[in-house]
């Protein structure tokens, strides 16, 4: 027999208060490890999302990714502008395109997005919609309620719970009233019914063989690995639990029991799931905190050295490795944590982008600068004056040495121009030089062959002949630097030994000598400037013996009054023919000096 007590029991009362069922549908559990993904499966999981039926657990994910993606998006773009950067680029010129995945990305979110839309007015409208029906149903319940005929409004009444049952949610709004309204109206349909007590038994009695059955469900979701789906899968149970009446009063107790244990399980899953993301959570927070600290003294470089701006850059590109393998932190800290810093890196490489900026200014000036050097070099690629070219090539040399870098497209190429101007030159001297040493052995040859025969010739009859010789030996052209000494004494030997057999008489010995002593000057690059110093120390000498040849003669009348003027007459006599024989010899050697200088 069934008591008042279960009489009063409200039919499909809910087993879970509102509060702790809103607890469990708002709770997001991140299973997965996004932080290893690439974006191409993040691109591959958004476009299988994008097609799966769950709308509401595409929409889920597609919010839990978003950070991970554009975390990823922005190292890409750090990175290219790095390298554009590197290579010469400017930095309001870079532009980061889209690349296959970001497209399939964001053209997946568009498709879960538009069917996020579509569900929610879908769902607003089948609420209004399933407002109106349940409105109709209590219209007609309560005309149901309302009639005498008990044994023909049972099954009215029944028929209309069950339209009652099929009908789905209605805005929050109306929830509660309609759900007063229908108990009020159930409760008076069964307290003005005798029959309501077997049929309430009755109904309890299925709804208790229902309920066992969402514990068997609930049991089994105690084996699943997967976290995320048992809370689904056991969401749902609940909100059939929900919609299922009333049980009779001694298994109401039981059949909740085993059904909590199964929920409680899982929930405890679920919040030791969460408590361990807390402290990872937190530990992501402060390996990333050690990272910033660790980052911003690296931020400062004062450098004009490429190398050292590149050395840091590698530095900070490692960190950032390293804390983009570090997991996500509290939501509530995302912002600040990724804002300090990606203000840090991007900073650094602003300053960087400016140095280099700075630089390639520098390097296109010395690149103007190198072209110059390579006009002149191509300029004295094909001068004949070895030596002073060779000089001035060397000083280019020295110049471009001098010069900074260019920049690095030109590098090479402006490197071999100028090196290809001065290579040509110095082959050039070094053919002609090559050509010059065979033809220097040639003339040591025919110099030592004309010593010879210098040395076979004596007396003044062969004057003509010695002079032939020593013309041939002048024009017979340079030898090798290293027997230059040797020939010269050779030859000198070979003069001496003739003008020896020379009389001195006539001064022919002195004339053949300074005419061997020009033949050899004539063969000096520096025989004009030679040749008059000669000639000035002849001149000199001349105006010297002149003078003493003046004073002898005055000297000479001054004593002729003395007691011995014969004597002292006779002595300065021989002293002025002297003076005048050495100013003739002079005279003479100039006379042959300024013929041997004369034009042809």
């Amino acid at each position: 027999m069934i008591t008042e007590e279960e009489r009063s029991e409200k039919d499909f009362q809910p087993s879970l208060n509102d509060e702790h069922t809103e607890e469990i549908q708002e709770t997001e559990i991140a299973e997965v490890d996004y932080a290893s993904f690439e974006k191409a499966d993040f691109a591959k999981l958004l476009k299988d999302l994008s097609q799966e039926g769950n709308v509401q657990n595409a929409d889920r994910v597609s919010r839990q990714v978003r950070p991970f993606i554009d975390e990823l998006r922005e190292k890409e773009k750090q990175e290219a502008l790095s390298r554009f950067l590197e290579n010469g680029g400017k930095q309001e010129d870079f532009e980061m395109r889209a690349d296959d995945h970001d497209l399939m990305i964001d053209g997946s979110y568009k498709v879960i997005r538009d069917k996020k839309t579509r569900l929610n007015r879908d769902q607003e409208e089948q609420r209004q919609s399933n407002l109106a029906k349940k409105e109709v149903i209590l219209v007609r319940l309560r005309e149901v309620v309302e009639r005498e005929d008990a044994a023909g409004s049972f099954q009215d009444f029944k028929k209309l719970q069950d339209e009652w049952r099929s009908v789905g949610a209605v805005p929050v709004a109306y929830v509660k009233p309609l759900w007063a309204s229908y108990h009020a109206l159930v409760d008076r349909f069964f307290d003005n019914r005798n029959i309501y007590f077997e049929l309430l038994e009755l109904d309890r009695r299925k709804n208790l063989e229902t309920k066992i059955e969402l514990c068997a469900k609930a049991e089994k979701l105690l084996h699943l690995n997967s976290l995320n789906e048992a809370l689904r899968e056991i969401n749902e149970l609940h909100n059939e639990w929900r919609h299922v009446g009333p049980v009779p009063k001694d298994d109401k107790d039981t059949v909740w029991s085993r059904f909590k244990a199964a929920s409680d399980f899982i929930y405890q899953r679920r919040d030791l799931h969460v408590r361990e993301l807390s402290v990872k959570l937190k530990q992501n927070l402060k390996e990333k905190q050690e990272l910033i600290a660790k980052l911003e003294p690296l931020v400062v470089l004062d450098s004009a050295m490429i190398r050292d701006w590149n050395a840091r850059s590698q530095e900070i590109l490692e960190i950032q490795k390293q804390w983009m393998a570090i997991g996500p932190v509290e939501r509530s800290k995302t912002k600040d944590i990724n804002k300090k810093f990606w203000q840090l890196f991007k900073g650094f490489f602003n300053r960087k982008g400016q140095f280099f900026k700075a630089m390639d200014a520098e390097r296109q000036s010395n690149l103007e600068k190198k072209r110059a050097l390579v006009a002149q070099a191509n300029e004295l690629k094909e001068q004949e004056n070895f030596e002073q070219t060779a000089d001035q090539i060397k000083q280019l040399q020295k110049e471009w040495k001098e010069i900074g870098p260019v920049p690095e497209k030109y590098r090479v190429k402006i490197y071999d121009e100028f090196r290809a101007a001065c290579d040509h030159f110095f082959n050039r001297r070094r053919e002609i030089h090559e050509q010059n040493d065979k033809a220097q052995e040639e003339n040591l040859k025919a110099k030592l062959e004309i010593c010879e025969q210098l040395s076979a010739l004596k007396g003044a009859d062969a004057v003509d002949q010695f002079k032939s010789l020593v013309a041939q030996f002048g024009s017979a052209g340079h030898v090798p630097r290293n027997k230059m000494n040797q020939v010269r004494a050779r030859f000198e030997e070979a003069i001496a030994a003739f003008t020896a057999s020379i009389p001195e008489t006539n001064g022919l010995r002195d004339r053949l000598v300074l005419e061997v002593n020009l033949a050899g000057m004539k063969g000096d690059p520096d025989s004009g400037k030679r040749i008059y110093q000669q000639e000035q120390q002849l001149r000199k000498k001349i105006q010297q013996s002149e003078n003493d040849l003046a004073v002898l003669k005055n000297n000479l009348e001054f004593f002729a009054r003395s007691k011995n003027a014969d004597q002292v007459r006779a002595d300065f006599q021989v002293k002025i023919d002297q003076a005048s024989a050495e100013v003739t010899r002079l005279k003479a050697q100039l006379k042959v000096l300024r013929a041997a200088t004369a034009p042809a």
